[in-house]
């Protein structure tokens, strides 16, 4: 079945509070990193914040130019209890990783060799709920949404993947 709901159900902050508070960081995004910007960081908390939501213990992610093109099983995405995940090869983006270790408050992080890529994805429900509660402790408390984006303007280049 398939459920629409709206953005503003998601997330602690409104579009707008976020906005707010990626000004800088969205111009230094513009200068540095193509102009993304807030929507381009939005699409991305909603993957995450699509677990808050789910009843299944894993969930898929697409993006709006990938589709499925065959019928697809729960064996074809959780083998031994774990999400499928398409590995990065080309380990081209070292600083997406490097900045969720950032974010983490981390020096641990995925061996370079075991690095995924992006879109489609199969992301375990608990663990994304974990991680949005455990980004709220790392943060005193401050909701995970905008606890994210106040990381930009720092710097930290973090994807809703590499988390």
């Amino acid at each position: 079945a398939v459920r629409v709901v709206r953005e503003a159900a998601l997330f602690p902050h409104s579009r707008e509070a976020l906005q707010r508070l990626s000004p800088r960081a969205t111009q230094k995004e513009s200068t540095a990193k193509g102009g993304r910007g807030t929507g381009y960081r939005l699409q991305m908390l909603v993957k995450l914040a699509a677990a808050i939501l789910v009843e299944t213990p894993f969930y898929v992610t697409l993006d709006s130019d990938v589709l499925l093109t065959r019928r697809t099983r729960f064996s074809d995405l959780v083998v031994d209890g774990r999400g499928v995940y398409q590995h990065d090869p080309g380990n081209q983006h070292g600083n997406w990783w490097d900045a969720s270790k950032q974010v983490l408050r981390t020096t641990d992080g995925c061996p370079r060799q075991l690095e995924g890529g992006v879109t489609p994805a199969v992301l375990s429900t608990q663990v994304s709920r974990e991680l949005l509660a455990h980004i709220e402790r790392l943060h005193k408390g401050r909701a995970w949404d905008a606890a994210l984006f106040e990381q930009l303007e720092g710097g930290a280049d973090w994807t809703e993947y590499t988390l």
